[in-house]
């Protein structure tokens, strides 16, 4: 037997299959041991619905996680596409080519 020093609980390890009990100041006992057979008796009982329940839930994460993984790269192309349009068609382009048509000009009188 194991008494601690700053709690009210103790532990005592008693019979072959290495049974568990927890004893409260107050005086009650649980046995640990039948909480964990009740416990699967439960977990076998719906087994079936617990294991469904998780292949949704996984299938629901990876849903969720496609779409997002989705969302992300139609907004990463969108952007893209949009501003290699914009430096596609910022417009027409003016130039002051008079100084050219002078020099031009000048070769053609000499």
């Amino acid at each position: 037997m194991a008494i601690f020093q700053n709690c009210d609980i103790l532990f005592s390890l008693t019979g072959a299959f290495n049974h568990t009990a927890l004893r409260i100041a107050k005086g009650e006992t649980v046995s640990i041991s039948q909480e964990k057979v009740d416990r699967y008796k439960e977990q076998k009982k719906n087994r079936k619905a617990i294991q469904a329940k998780k292949k949704r839930n996984a299938l629901i994460t990876k849903v969720c996680a496609s779409l997002i993984a989705l969302a992300l790269v139609a907004w990463l192309g969108y952007s893209i596409a949009d501003s290699y349009e914009k430096k596609q068609n910022s417009g027409p382009v003016t130039a002051d080519v008079t100084a050219l048509d002078d020099y031009v000009m000048s070769l053609d009188a000499e």
